[in-house]
């Protein structure tokens, strides 16, 4: 997405890709050429004008391309983005959308995001933004996270009597926090309590930061007490007095809690992640904006030929055939057989029976395709292919066999052939639903939008449309125009372009980060292979807005995940979080996903998460990540639990490796640490393994070359005792 902060609007390879785009669609001419190239061009300008907020601009260059490119085809591929704007530009235009000030129960006085600095008031009854630690908790929390020096105001015109008198606290952490009690002077009603300044664990234990010193409240008065956050104390003040101060780590900042006690006003000011108030924006805006589209029809402000075909819609055919050739009434049982085998999952059966049927029992062709679907279900692609060339050889126009042959080749990482075969087929059966389905896709994941896009276009003028191709619509729409955000900045380095509706300052970050990874992974692993262009990471201010962004790629919200790396559509999305470096950690992760993807097709599941794992921690001050980081959070749970073997582990696919996510995610970055961080012989047996993958072999045949004569079962048990033997010295800390 372009922006005010970007350095230029071209973009390298512009003009290849729109080229590339003329020859799928067979437009000719110099000036076709030139004038999709500049409705391109108007496009990316318009989503700029949107990016800096100026609404009424883009709308009036939405509808000036228009009139411009009356009637193009062009035009009418790219229809679904420009609904999108439009509706955008109407949306804001309309002033639905929401302000942070709006959405606060308490009062947002001051509010800086380029400076990070807000300031928040409340009183008792307009606490609605705390949240209790516990349903029994006497804590209440502020979602917001303090990132530098913050200070807490509690003015109570009657002192509570309550025993501690009025405790705030500050620096709320996963691990711990740190409690100022202000206590209270014994009346005759009561009994005194100190003053004083604690450490609090997670486990609920005390660690007294000074001496308790007399408490200079007393209840039924009048008193601001305040708490002074600074880089390197903490200072407890009554009526703007010092009256204790301690030190704390440097820069050790975090959440602030008020236990319950009775006051008059609370005031919250500092500088904080701005990824609270951002959420609270983009959570409403999402809303907003889901309702706005439900009764907005945008057929009044875009004209009708944009809605209109192409050419005439065909009508549907009567389905495919299920088997080549003719099938003979002596065929039927043996084939009915077969295909209850198949579909019960027990495919070597149904290949043991389809070989020991006689010749007058199933035709050539019937047992060719047979034997070529046992084939692939047994994940031994080469034979499907053979089977399928010889099924296609007794019957040249079953399109059976011939999109299996593609499906192969495409498990073979042989992109070019499946791509070539799915032309083909299409061109015999323009109405084929799969094909057209799996062409979009092996293009999309190719880098080729452009193409991918025609072939959606084609389906739906031969009368093909089905949820998978409108959602392949839909995630060519993203591949495209990226975040609907509200505002966004874009920063361009070498090899990234990071996008984000958080600030320029986050893109910047993000992107001299995934650079200094880069330069890591290619200088360990592998270079990257030749890109059709940089690599695209959108950073999401809130969750509402990440979720929506994943149900429109993955056709799920995606809802507890930080960040994810699209294949499909070549994005990084992460979401911005209060605690910053979790953020970085996650961009990590996903930026190897990434990287691996740009190096290797289909990696297994357990080398591409497990990699990820390695990377993602970094070693506090350490330019560029080097892996290796011993993990204590990983270790306890592989040490609490049984880890599945070896074997297991390394075929699980995608679906079965989430299933549980909890024990394959520590293992698969186990077996990685003990395979490049243990013995010389270990980090051989990787790089063979690497490698074997790196030059398109399965899983299965680069486990064997990277094993050698080692046995699987031999590894696993080294593995699970070095597993069992290790520990943590420190976080991150050096393995001992």
């Amino acid at each position: 997405m372009t922006s005010r902060h970007t350095q230029s609007s071209r973009q390298p390879g512009l003009l290849a890709a729109a080229l590339a785009a003329l020859i799928t669609l067979g437009l000719g001419g110099r000036a076709t050429a030139q004038d999709e190239l500049a409705f391109v061009r108007g496009l990316e300008w318009t989503r700029s004008l949107m990016a800096e907020e100026r609404w009424g601009a883009a709308r009036s260059r939405i509808q000036g391309l228009l009139a411009q490119h009356k009637g193009r085809s062009y035009a009418r591929v790219r229809r679904d983005g420009i609904i999108e704007s439009m509706t955008r530009c109407q949306f804001h235009l309309a002033g639905r959308a929401p302000r942070a000030d709006q959405l606060t129960s308490g009062d947002l006085v001051r509010h800086s995001e380029r400076a990070g600095e807000l300031t928040l008031r409340y009183q008792p009854d307009t606490l609605g933004d705390f949240e209790r630690a516990g349903e029994q908790s006497g804590v209440r929390f502020h979602p917001a996270t303090f990132t530098g020096r913050y200070r807490v105001d509690v003015e109570a015109r009657d002192y509570p009597s309550t025993p501690g008198g009025i405790r705030v606290v500050v620096n709320e952490s996963p691990e711990h926090a740190t409690v100022v009690s202000f206590g209270l002077r014994k009346t005759h009603s009561n009994a005194s309590s100190p003053m004083t300044i604690y450490r609090l664990n997670k486990d609920g234990e005390r660690t007294p930061l000074a001496d308790p010193i007399r408490s200079l409240t007393k209840p039924g008065q009048r008193y601001t007490v305040s708490v002074q956050v600074n880089a390197a104390t903490i200072q407890a003040l009554v009526n703007g007095r010092p009256a204790l101060t301690v030190n704390k780590p440097k820069d050790e900042y975090g959440r602030v809690g008020l236990f319950d006690v009775n006051f008059d006003e609370l005031e919250l000011s500092g500088k904080a992640s701005p990824a609270w108030l951002q959420g609270l924006v983009d959570s409403r805006l999402q809303r907003e904006f889901a309702l706005f589209k439900r009764s907005y029809d945008e057929r009044g402000d875009l004209p009708a030929w944009l809605f209109a075909d192409d050419e005439p819609r065909s009508q549907r055919n009567n389905a495919p055939k299920n088997f080549p050739g003719v099938v003979e009434r002596e065929h039927v049982s043996a084939l009915s057989r077969a295909s209850a085998l198949l579909r019960e999952g027990d495919h070597e059966a149904a290949r043991d029976l389809v070989l020991g049927l006689q010749d007058a029992e199933i035709s050539r062709a019937a047992r060719a395709y047979l034997l070529a679907i046992c084939a692939f279900s047994l994940n031994d692609y080469q034979a499907a292919v053979g089977y399928c060339d010889a099924a296609s050889r007794e019957d040249g126009v079953f399109a059976g066999a011939r999109l299996l042959r593609a499906r192969a080749h495409a498990q073979l990482r042989q992109t070019d052939a499946a791509v070539e075969q799915l032309r083909a087929l299409l061109r015999d059966h323009p109405q084929h639903e799969a094909a057209h389905t799996m062409l979009a896709l092996q293009l999309l994941q190719a880098g080729e939008p452009e193409q991918a896009r025609t072939v959606v276009r084609s389906a739906q003028r031969h009368g093909v449309e089905t949820p998978e191709l409108e959602k392949l619509g839909r995630m060519l729409m993203m591949a495209e125009s990226g975040p609907a955000w509200r505002r966004s900045w874009t920063y361009r380095s070498a090899n990234y372009v990071v996008s984000s509706d958080v600030s320029q300052s986050v893109c910047v970050e993000t992107a001299r980060m995934l650079e200094r990874c880069l330069v890591s992974y290619q200088a360990q692993l592998a270079p990257v292979r030749k890109k059709s262009g940089p690599f695209k990471v959108f950073v999401f201010s809130g969750e509402a807005s990440y979720r929506s962004y994943c149900a429109d790629v993955l056709g799920a919200p995606s809802p507890h995940s930080m960040g994810l790396f699209s294949s499909a559509l070549k994005q990084l999305l992460v979401r911005n979080v209060a605690d910053h470096e979790t953020m970085l950690e996650t961009v990590r992760h996903e930026g190897l996903h990434q990287y691996l993807d740009g190096v290797m097709a289909d990696p297994p599941a357990w080398l591409n998460e497990g990699l990820a794992m390695y990377y993602e921690a970094s070693r506090p001050g350490e330019p560029r990540p080097r892996g290796g980081v011993m993990r204590a959070d990983l270790l306890a749970t592989l040490q609490q639990r049984e880890m599945a073997p070896l074997a297991t582990l390394t075929e699980l696919t995608l679906d079965e490796f989430y299933a549980d996510s909890e024990l394959h995610y520590p293992q698969s970055w186990a077996f990685v640490h003990f395979l490049r961080d243990t013995k010389k012989s270990r980090r051989v047996m990787f790089r063979r393994i690497f490698d074997a993958l790196l030059a398109g072999r399965s899983n299965a045949e680069a486990l064997r070359a990277g094993l050698g004569e080692t046995p699987l079962a031999e590894l696993d048990a080294e593995f699970r005792e070095h597993v069992m033997s290790m520990s943590v010295a420190a976080p991150g800390g050096a393995p001992r």
